[in-house]
């Protein structure tokens, strides 16, 4: 939790503290001078850290760390896993199914994301259970894979709500989760490959905590007073440009970072890398 809740405090400080020191230095420069959290009430801040409110529209994801819901998620599964462990063992099938039901249709659990109970579920099952997942992925051919992806991708932008919470949208999930286990196969057998990649992955959490809300916001304020989007085309390059852009830049800070004060992103990514 330590991650979290510094991360909370320096995107409580862009949030709420950049706004106060800017609406005394140029308040011109903000929109709703009158909303700051010099008014806000105790569960304003709750909603802000952790990201519940009774609120109607208030959403349940953390407003300052919204990325971070499946910390949060993490921590409060772990605290109740002996009940989720004493229905498995009470009711295997049945509480299995009844988790997947939830998660398929999917049902608000409003303590998690339904998401996030489906998945922890699924690896104490997955524990409990020893079930051999990668090899039976590794019995799933390349052909195979790549076509149940193709189609459950396709079915799923097709058959969108727009909530982007259908079955076939996690199917799809689920299918580029066998892909990339394939590939992580694949790069293994590669010395230089993941010896790359393995330096590289020390910064995943780093980048997954630093790209949104502030460098990736940023990044297309500037990209579209540039380039703005007149046509699809546009549309899409500044998609892939900005996200580029988010990852080169987000990694060459996390390297320094972690060159020039290693104790300090050690912090900050939970001692990650």
């Amino acid at each position: 939790m330590v991650p979290y809740f510094l991360w909370v405090l320096i995107y409580g400080f862009y949030f709420v503290g950049v706004k106060l020191i800017v609406l005394k230095i140029a308040p011109q420069f903000i929109q709703n001078p009158d909303s700051t959290a010099l008014n806000w009430t105790w569960l304003d801040w709750v909603h802000g850290i952790f990201g519940y409110s009774a609120k109607e529209g208030a959403g349940e994801l953390p407003d300052f760390v919204y990325q971070f819901w499946f910390i949060r998620d993490l921590v409060i599964l772990t605290i109740i896993s002996p009940v989720i462990q004493f229905f498995m063992k009470k009711f295997p099938r049945g509480f299995f199914a009844l988790v997947s039901i939830l998660f398929i249709a999917p049902v608000n659990v409003y303590f998690v994301q339904t998401q996030a109970l489906f998945f922890y579920t699924a690896g104490l099952y997955w524990g409990k259970f020893d079930f051999p997942l990668f090899e039976k992925i590794d019995k799933i051919s390349w052909g195979e894979a790549v076509v149940l992806f193709l189609v459950s991708f396709f079915s799923a932008w097709t058959f969108s709500d727009g909530s982007g919470k259908t079955a076939m949208y996690w199917c799809a999930v689920l299918s580029s989760c066998i892909l990339f286990l394939k590939l992580s196969a694949v790069i293994e057998k590669s010395k230089k490959a993941y010896g790359i990649l393995s330096y590289l992955s020390a910064f995943s959490f780093w980048l997954y905590a630093i790209h949104m809300p502030v460098l990736n916001g940023l990044l297309k304020r500037v990209w579209l007073k540039f380039l703005p989007m007149k046509n699809p085309f546009f549309c899409l390059a500044e998609y892939f440009g900005v996200t580029v852009l988010t990852i080169a830049i987000g990694l060459a800070l996390g390297i320094a970072l972690k060159k020039i004060f290693p104790k300090l992103f050690a912090l900050l990514t939970g001692g990650r890398g």
